[in-house]
């Protein structure tokens, strides 16, 4: 069984996934954030208890938005994948959902408070793509 930390700094987004998944896990409190039973029965009333405890309702709809758009990009490529029709929508809808998967996934670490330094290199060949964490 799976076990998320208060001390961690994503908690909310692995407690969020583990009620999505709809699998049991342990959250144990050891940021000492106050946590009830009450607090922990549904997924909303732990984003309630999060943003009681110090998350902002911004930090909140951040994270739920980036995961949204992480999903939405994962629905694309499973609609491409299944989808009967030609090659030239398979290849429009992989392509937005890696590009979606991608954004919502840079959004959600941006959200938890890791920031990249991007650059993008155009050369005679094509370009360069660098994402280095700072």
């Amino acid at each position: 069984m799976n076990s998320v930390r208060t001390s961690q700094k994503d908690w909310l987004e692995q407690a969020l996934n583990q009620y999505v998944k709809k699998s049991p896990f342990f959250l144990i409190d050891d940021a000492g954030l106050g946590l009830s039973a009450e607090d922990v029965q549904t997924g909303i009333g732990l984003i309630s208890a999060a943003h009681k405890r110090g998350l902002t309702l911004m930090e909140i709809s951040l994270l739920l938005a980036s995961l949204g758009v992480c999903g939405f990009g994962l629905g694309l490529i499973v609609v491409a994948v299944i989808d009967p029709e030609p090659t030239s929508k398979f290849g429009c809808l992989l392509v937005g959902g890696v590009a979606l998967i991608l954004t919502g996934s840079l959004s959600l670490l941006a959200t938890l408070g890791l920031r990249w330094s991007i650059s993008v290199k155009w050369t005679d060949g094509g370009y360069s793509f660098e994402a280095i964490p700072c």
